[in-house]
Formats: C-alpha cells, structure tokens, sequence
C-alpha cells in the first residue's frame, strides 16, 4: 500500500502508522492500494475511488480515518465518490474512569481507534482519584490508576489517530476517595467536597493540574466542579459563618482558573453549579427567557459544559443554551449514551434524547460536543454497550438529518449483525393478528413459562430418543416469545430488541475475556 500526499510530510508520518494498524483489524483486506490524501481547511469530507485509487480531501486526521473506514468497507464498488458535512468542530467521548472501572491502557486504545473510525477527535479521561500525582500515595488506592508514563502512552497513541486525550477531573467534588485518608481533614469540607478558600486547598489542586500539565499534551482541562450541593455548609460553614454558594462557587472557581492560566491551561467545567447557586432552584427548572444579568458569573473565557441526558424535548435544550449563553462565551454540550442505569443499556433514551440534543446544538451553532459514558452502580454495564449512542453522536455530526439506513450502515460497519428480518416478521404478526396484538407483558408470562417448560421436554427427547427436531422447535417458540416482549416493549418506549441483543452480547464478552480480549494481560477490559 502507498500514502501519497500533496501537503507536507508531518501528516504522514501521523497517519502511516495508524493506517496499517485499522487495516490489520479487518482480516479480510488484502488489497494493494494508493491513497492520494490532501488536508484543507474545510468542513467536509470527500472520499473518491477509481480502481485501486483512493482520494481522500479532508480537514483533520480524524476524518481522514473516518474516510478511510468508509473506504474498506466499499471496496468491492470500482468506482464511487461520497461527501459528508462536518456540523461540530470537535465531537468525542467522555470515558468514566473512577467508578470502579479504571480500564487498562489496551482498553482506551480500542476505543481510540473506534473513534478514529469515527471520525471523532476528543477522548476526555474522567479521573477523579485514579491518576498519578506527585506526593499523593491514596490517589488509586485499591482502585487502580493511570501512571504518568501510562497517560504518555495513551496521548501519544490517540495524537496518532487524531484524537486529542483531554484530562478531566476534580477540583470541587466528586473527591470521596481521595479525601477519606489520614492528612486530607485540612483540605476537606464535607464528605466528598473540597474547603474552599483554604490555602492548602489551592496548594492541593495546583498539584494536580501541574500532573496534567505534565503528561497530557493538549492544553485544555475539564476541572469538574459539578454537584457540590453541600458546598460552604461542612468545615467551611463552622470556620467561616454562612456564605452564598453562589459566591463561593464564583470566588473558588476563579482561584483555580488563576492556577490555570499560571500553567497555560485553558479550563472548562460543569456548568451546573453557576445555575443553581444563583437560582436555588434544579438544575433544569429554570423559566424560559430567565435573565442572568443579575447572576454571578464565572469568566468569560472559561469553557461551561451544559450536561443534559435527559430531554426528547428541543424546547429545553433551546432554553438551557439560551441560559448558557449568557454565562460563557464557551459553551460546550455534553449528552450521553445510557449504560449508567444497572445492569443494561437504556437505548431508547440515548436515541431519543440524542437526536434532540444534538438537532438544537446544530441550530445554536455550538462548537463541541461529547458524548458521556457513566460507570455508575459500580460499573455493572460492559463499556462496549456505549457504541451505539457514539456512534449516534458520529452520525449526527457528518450528517445534517437523522437518517436509520445510513446509521444502520455505520453501526454495522463497526459491530457486524442483522437482526431486521426476523424482527420485521414479529413486527407483522403484532401488528396483523387480533391475539398477538392484544398481548401484553403479563399476559405472555404463562406463555412464556409452557414454552421454556416444553424446551426441557425437547432436551429429554435429544437425550432418550436422540430426535432434536423437537427441541428445534421449541426453542423457535422461547426465541419468538423473546421477540414479542421486545416488541411490545419497543411500542411502550422501555427498550428495543436491539438493546436485548447488544446488552446480551456485551455481558458475554465481558464475561469471557480470555476468549474476547486476548491480548489484555490482566484478562478483562477493566
């Protein structure tokens, strides 16, 4: 295979590397092939083949692998052009690496390398206690964390991939596991809150962000600060009297902004905490047209990350940026893909909230946006359950419109599988039949109980009489009964067969890392 470029050198010897590396990763893809690539600085992609020739016209290097991804898998057409639009100009993951799921460097690496696939640029590591830092022993204690050395490895493998690894961690709350130690007591205000306005504190943060500053190349850091409900109302409250959250939270934020710029950091947070110190109210109950003029505010310059996974709703995504508009020059929006409930993904709340979302922030012309995955109850949901609300959040930057077929496509391209068809039939009985239609969850549990109770039957038949015809067909009768539920459970907007499948699949996975993973020395993908 040969890379030939019209612009400089320095791209190819970015991408040379991580072009062999996603053309190793299908097994198939023997073809000897030239790739003719030009960067500009334009908001599309242009992918052009003729033959054994590829023309790759994009504007970052994450695009042209996205490109390049597209491209192996329309090998067999001859000849083809195709175009797409780029809506943000940066669009990524936030992986959740605190909740009892620090995932090993390999992990982060596969998800690199999907993003690149992608075409998505940032990967935010959420560490709140699991990174190294100089003179802090419990940071990761019985919990696991990145080294420096570990952090370098990652940063350099995702700038290979045009992926900026941007750190994001704690500067407020959210410290529970670091601030549970012997010596922490100076520095704490209640149970998982840093005192602010203490001297030992700054001290404290700027010993982390001189971490980050050290081992991540990029020069942004998302600083946290959500959630902090009981702020000003532990330690601080007995040393200082009563004091406005909305005070603190402006004054602690700008001391640490201070620290920042000393490091020629340029910082972003939560946006949650400026809202409700100033309204005293939730977080969402905000009215239309609210007027902040009166509020207080952070700097200008600083990045507000508005978090919103709830809403199917545009007219709250509207009001909230309207909101966010009048705090910060710099607004970010982060969404999320639902793997954070229990055990199993909720995907028909991704999709939905999503397409909202993301359909506003187009309209508000925001710049970035990302796409969350929470490890909280302990991290019981594998992380690979994240993929289809990521890649939702891929297709909905290079796509204007929400289009089934073309998402369909791109999740295949990654994952593999079919599974219409046979839905398609079940979809046509419910709808069609008077009996079918007018079943329920529990109408069709003793069904669901005959039918497993005649599976048992088929297996003593394969055992006695060896005759497996039997137990065909009744495990055709559970599937269909599985199918069923799903159905009606897709009418009622709980889930979809889709979400039994991949959740299924997942768990499997999860459950059986030597098979799966390989090469992950410690066995699992956490």
């Amino acid at each position: 295979m040969n890379i030939v470029f019209s612009s400089d050198k320095k791209e190819y010897n970015t991408i040379k590397k991580g072009t062999k590396i996603l053309l190793a990763e299908n097994d198939g893809f023997n073809q000897n092939i030239e790739l003719f690539v030009k960067f500009q600085d334009r908001p599309e992609i242009l992918i052009n083949k003729r033959k054994n020739q590829i023309h790759i016209i994009c504007r970052e290097i994450s695009h042209y692998y996205r490109a390049l991804n597209y491209a192996i898998h329309h090998m067999e057409e001859d000849e083809f052009q195709y175009q797409e639009h780029v809506c943000f100009e940066r669009n990524g993951l936030m992986l959740d690496c605190s909740r009892n799921a620090v995932f090993t460097v390999e992990k982060v690496k596969f998800l690199i390398r999907t993003l690149a696939k992608l075409g998505m640029n940032v990967l935010m590591l959420y560490t709140e206690d699991t990174y190294e830092v100089e003179g802090q022993p419990y940071f990761g204690a019985y919990r696991g964390k990145y080294t420096k050395d570990e952090i370098k490895e990652l940063d350099a493998y995702a700038s290979m991939f045009g992926v900026e690894l941007v750190p994001c961690i704690q500067t407020l709350a959210h410290l529970h596991n670091a601030l549970k130690w012997p010596g922490m007591d100076k520095i704490r205000d209640s149970a998982d809150i840093l005192q602010p306005e203490k001297e030992e504190t700054y001290q404290f943060i700027e010993k982390l962000l001189s971490s980050v500053k050290e081992n991540f190349s990029t020069n942004r850091v998302h600083l946290g600060m959500d959630e902090a409900v009981m702020l000003g109302l532990g330690n601080y409250l007995k040393e200082n009297g009563y004091k406005k959250g909305s005070l603190i939270i402006r004054e602690h934020c700008n001391r640490v902004v201070d620290i920042c710029r000393k490091l020629e950091l340029k910082p972003m947070i939560w946006s949650d905490m400026y809202i409700t110190a100033n309204s005293t109210g939730g977080y969402y109950d905000l009215p239309e047209n609210t007027d902040c003029s009166k509020w207080e505010k952070p700097k200008k310059d600083l990045g507000l990350v508005y978090w919103d996974y709830y809403h199917a709703d545009t007219r709250t995504y509207e009001k909230m940026l309207d909101i966010h508009a009048q705090l910060s020059d710099n607004v970010i929006f982060a969404g999320g893909s639902w793997i954070w409930n229990g055990i199993s993904p909720n995907y028909s709340k991704t999709y939905a909230c999503t397409k909202a979302a993301l359909s506003t922030c187009k309209k508000y012309n925001i710049k970035e946006v990302l796409c969350t995955a929470w490890m909280d109850n302990g991290a019981e949901t594998p992380v690979d359950a994240l993929l289809p609300g990521l890649v939702l959040f891929a297709h909905l930057d290079f796509h204007r419109d929400y289009d089934e077929t073309i998402l369909k496509q791109e999740f295949r391209n990654c994952t593999g599988g079919e599974f219409d068809d046979f839905m398609e039939i079940v979809r046509k009985i419910r709808r069609n039949c008077p009996w079918d239609s007018a079943q329920t969850h529990e109408s069709l549990k003793k069904y669901l109980l005959e039918e497993s109770n005649e599976v048992l039957e088929g297996i003593d038949r394969l055992s006695k009489e060896n005759d497996s015809t039997n137990l065909c067909e009744e495990l055709g009768d559970v599937l269909f009964q599985v199918a069923l539920h799903s159905v009606i459970a897709e009418e009622e907007g709980l889930f979809t067969v889709e979400d039994v499948i991949r959740d299924v699949s997942s768990k499997m996975k999860f459950r059986h890392p030597k098979i799966f993973s390989p090469e992950d020395k410690q066995l699992a993908g956490l």
